[in-house]
């Protein structure tokens, strides 16, 4: 245990490297002795590492996603929507932040746009972990030797047809998404 810094003084530190008595001596008579609290801002971009496309957190991920959080007060709020905040303003009511890098460090605001929770979903780079084709929107038929090409979208699901070969499956799931979808970045791209 670290013990408190002032002579003659073997008590243990309590708060900012002080014991209790003196830091509330300090904070009452000479508060200029007490170093200040790091901002919010400055905080976040000691974690940051920019590269030249994402903007890495450095910070410990969180355990469901692996995106990063900075403690505020006492409350954890996600990185990237701080980000987002100090560089285009406030997050609309019930939107959520899309990594549009599907890089859940990345805190580029520039790789970052609000969107609704259907909208996030349509971005996705794969298949669930689930998946037994290994493709998204494609299943194997219960023939055995087919494949099924199906896309959810509002409710209701979209059939895409049967095909002999995955490579055929598959060129359909992403031609029915980009019908379908408007936020599908990873589709339109390889379309």
């Amino acid at each position: 245990m670290n013990t408190c810094p002032m002579p003659d003084c073997e008590r243990e530190e309590e708060t900012r490297g002080f014991c209790k008595m003196h830091y509330m001596h300090f904070r009452r008579n000479d508060p200029s002795r007490l170093a200040p609290k790091p901002s919010v801002t400055d905080r976040f971009w000691a974690r940051v590492n920019k590269t030249e496309t994402c903007w890495l957190w450095t910070g410990a991920p969180t355990k469901n996603g692996g995106y990063g959080s900075l403690n505020i007060g006492r409350t954890p709020k996600a990185a990237h929507r701080i980000s987002y905040e100090m560089a285009k303003g406030q997050i609309p009511e019930g939107m959520q932040i899309d990594h549009m890098c599907h890089t859940p460090l990345c805190v580029n605001p520039e790789h970052l746009r609000p969107v609704d929770h259907k909208r996030n979903q349509e971005n996705l780079t794969g298949a669930n972990r689930v998946s037994k084709s290994g493709i998204r929107g494609v299943f194997p038929h219960s023939c055995g030797n087919r494949w099924h090409v199906q896309v959810n979208h509002n409710g209701k699901c979209y059939n895409g047809g049967l095909f002999a070969s995955i490579v055929d499956a598959e060129a359909a799931a992403v031609a029915l998404r980009n019908k379908l979808f408007t936020h599908n970045d990873v589709d339109r791209i390889a379309a």
